[in-house]
């Protein structure tokens, strides 16, 4: 994926920090919307594992822009995993999650390259030396 777009809890300053490190690596950021979370303060961040997966689900749909190559959604509270396989099918690219992808990195470097079900396309992909 080179084109992604990009859903988080944050506030704007955060994802403007998103944006620049996503960008630094090579993505397009076609896309990055957060839900405010943050904006006064870090201890409004104990809401992001509260948010109700329909606004999660709400709030990536939203953010996806056709022609996107991905939609990801970051932040390791943001509760997102029972979303993946739904989100893959209606907008027909990979989601990728925080959660997710750590997952998959700590089952790869454990030496587990088994594929999970139901989380997405990423934990169906062979694993990279």
């Amino acid at each position: 994926a080179r084109r992604i777009s990009v859903a988080t809890p944050y506030s704007e300053a955060m994802n403007d920090h998103e944006r620049g490190y996503l960008t630094d690596c090579g993505f397009e950021v076609a896309a990055i919307a957060g839900l405010g979370i943050g904006a006064g303060g870090p201890h409004e961040y104990v809401r992001i594992a509260r948010t109700p997966l329909s606004d999660v689900a709400d709030h990536a749909a939203r953010t996806f822009v056709p022609g996107s190559d991905a939609l990801v959604l970051l932040c390791t509270d943001f509760p997102t995993l029972p979303l993946i396989e739904a989100l893959e099918e209606r907008f027909s690219v990979p989601v990728v999650t925080s959660n997710q992808a750590t997952l998959r990195a700590a089952l790869h470097g454990a030496g587990i390259a088994d594929s999970i079900p139901r989380i997405g396309q990423l934990m169906a992909l062979p694993r990279t030396p």
